[in-house]
């Protein structure tokens, strides 16, 4: 099943600009990411914010292999706690996958529960003109705003 991207502008950040919210199926990545970390802590499961700009949209959402962070600390210092995913495209389809935050990466301290296994998020697969025309449709309302 093929999914659908959504870019919806829910905030403004004071240096950044507008901040766009990712949302799959009409559901925003914030919350899969939040139920997806609870099983691994009910205290700083999901402790993210919406980090996508226009800039980001055009410069990482199209580009194959790129890494990109969707989601960021919600302390507003989004270094320090974020989440990232890789970009994969094909001529029918893109795929998100590969997710990772690496202050949860390390296997070596899954005994201490540090390591959270992100192979288990689902990839996210979307068409690619599906994908492409929602990008389309961001940059050019950010253009017309300017």
């Amino acid at each position: 099943m093929l999914n659908t991207l959504k870019l919806v502008a829910v905030d403004e950040h004071q240096t950044k600009g507008v901040l766009y919210q990712v949302q799959i199926d009409d559901v925003p990545l914030l919350d899969m990411f939040t139920e997806f970390e609870s099983r691994y802590s009910k205290s700083i499961n999901g402790a993210y914010t919406d980090t996508l700009t226009s800039d980001i949209i055009n410069t990482s959402l199209s580009e194959v292999g790129q890494r990109f962070t969707p989601l960021a600390c919600d302390c507003g210092v989004w270094e320090c706690w974020f989440v990232t995913g890789e970009i994969v495209m094909y001529d029918e389809f893109v795929c998100w996958g590969k997710w990772s935050n690496p202050y949860r990466s390390d296997r070596t301290r899954k005994a201490q529960g540090m390591f959270w296994n992100y192979k288990e998020f689902p990839a996210i697969v979307f068409d690619t003109q599906q994908y492409q025309d929602e990008i389309n449709q961001v940059l050019s309302t950010h253009q017309t705003k300017r």
